[in-house]
């Protein structure tokens, strides 16, 4: 299929570039405007190139989750921004050719992640909302930098139809599109997750934000409450009589519309909203209690709200971290310590003989690197493996045991354990024993103590009675 479409692609540009040209100049006249009008679509052929571009999306697209991949994307959407900010300011016509770049770019991006990610591209939920907006923006993009355009150039080359530049019945349409461009601005959130310490901070603004909205409703009520209240004050008369009251108190606080949006100004800080109103003694009273609940009480919520949440997810996400780290460096470690037993094991049975575990100890280089990857100490090594070692005999009694089956060269005498056991006990992210834990096992080893005891003497006593009766 590939090679009948670059011989499309060639036979359409001989036939565009050379033979109509050659016809044309050698007395081609008479050639028919609408033969050659049908034979300017040809031109359109040179489209299909871009299909060739399909061929990249057949292979391995693994490197797509790669960190190269992601900060060389980050680095393409700080770039396009910085971009967007100078076509504004400096007047160039090479911006629109750049554009047109950043728009391959994201649309290769794009393609390569569904590629990638097949039909979950749609429905991961931990990335729903970036794959749709990306996904908006590049096929706003392609409206408004290549199908509008491309259809004018259809009309102009191939219809040989005059296009008017001016506006049309779809402009609107148009300008909506092209303010679509403008949302590649949020993808600069995308740059945040490169970092982590930015990431786990604005982690942690977005859950401050959540457990901000039950203070957000708390202050509506307080503005509403406060509303009523300075609105009912005056308007009773409570501060200047009814005909009397001042053309700006009026304004600020003659509907509890007004007084709820001047009471929101004021708790932001601008006291001039009641200025006149605190020339009254009984005004300065409403100003001083407004203050001290929304002013000082609220944000001292506020503030503590959005502290704790952030600490919270800080934490909660460092921990992750920490805890996905561990497993990365577990299963680094695992892998190492599986190439060590296998250049020892040399039956390849999956297990390591008393022997072989003797070569290991007595192997300063095997030894060391067991060192750096277990950080245990060889005697320390030596004991865990006496510990989980089983005897050999016992284990030909037992072939399915573990899943291991031992060959005769075993033999019947030595221990024998396998090595994923020894790996699966050195793990790097075991936890370490607690005070809590020590004393249980010195209980527990207590009361096996009192056991023996208890069934030494009672055997005693039973050897004790058979000697006795033997003597009569």
């Amino acid at each position: 299929w590939w090679n009948w479409l670059d011989l499309g692609i060639v036979v359409s540009g001989i036939v565009d570039q050379w033979l109509i040209p050659l016809l044309v100049g050698s007395g081609g006249a008479h050639f028919h405007a609408s033969a050659l009008r049908s034979l300017r679509m040809l031109r359109l052929f040179r489209l299909l190139r871009v299909l060739k571009l399909l061929r990249a999306f057949s292979e391995d697209m693994s490197w797509a989750d790669s960190p190269e991949f992601e900060l060389f994307m980050s680095c393409v959407i700080a770039v396009n921004s910085v971009v967007m900010a100078l076509e504004l300011d400096v007047p160039w016509a090479g911006w629109q050719w750049i554009e047109h770049l950043f728009l391959i770019i994201y649309l290769s991006e794009l393609l390569v992640r569904l590629k990638r990610e097949g039909r979950y591209f749609f429905c991961d939920c931990s990335k729903l909302f970036w794959n749709y907006l990306d996904t908006t923006i590049v096929i706003g993009g392609i409206i408004d930098m290549w199908l509008m355009p491309g259809v004018a150039l259809f009309k102009r080359e191939v219809l040989s139809e005059d296009v008017d530049t001016e506006r049309s019945s779809s402009s609107a349409s148009l300008s909506l599109l092209r303010l679509m461009r403008l949302m590649r601005v949020l993808r600069l959130a995308r740059l945040v997750r490169t970092i982590p310490p930015l990431y786990r901070l604005l982690q942690g603004v977005v859950q401050a934000l959540h457990a901000m909205q039950w203070v957000m409703v708390l202050t509506l009520l307080i503005l509403y409450a406060g509303a009523i209240l300075w609105t009912t004050v005056v308007s009773a008369g409570f501060l200047w009589p009814e005909d009397q009251i001042p053309e700006d108190v009026q304004k600020r606080f003659g509907s509890v519309v007004h007084s709820l949006f001047s009471l929101f100004r004021l708790m932001n800080g601008e006291t001039d909203v009641a200025a006149t109103v605190t020339q009254t003694a009984f005004g300065q009273v409403l100003f001083i209690g407004f203050m001290i609940i929304t002013n000082w009480a609220m944000l001292a919520i506020l503030t503590s709200v959005v502290s704790s949440n952030m600490f919270e997810s800080s934490a909660q996400t460092e921990k992750e971290e920490f805890q996905a780290n561990l497993v990365i460096e577990h299963a680094e470690k695992n892998e190492l310590l599986g190439m060590l037993f296998q250049n020892i094991d040399t039956d390849r049975s999956g297990a390591l003989r008393e022997d072989e575990w003797r070569a290991i100890m007595h192997d300063k280089g095997t030894l060391n690197a067991l060192f750096e990857t277990t950080g245990m100490t060889a005697r320390n090594l030596d004991d865990l493996f006496r510990y989980l070692a089983v005897d050999s005999e016992w284990l030909l009694r037992h072939p399915d045991i573990d899943n291991l089956t031992l060959s005769p060269r075993f033999g019947r005498s030595g221990k024998v354990l396998k090595y994923s056991t020894l790996m699966d006990h050195v793990r790097v992210d075991a936890d370490a024993l607690t005070r809590r834990e020590v004393l249980k096992i010195m209980s527990w080893m207590v009361s096996f103590e009192n056991k023996l005891d208890t069934t030494l003497d009672d055997i005693v006593f039973f050897i004790r009675g058979l000697l006795a009766n033997a003597r009569f």
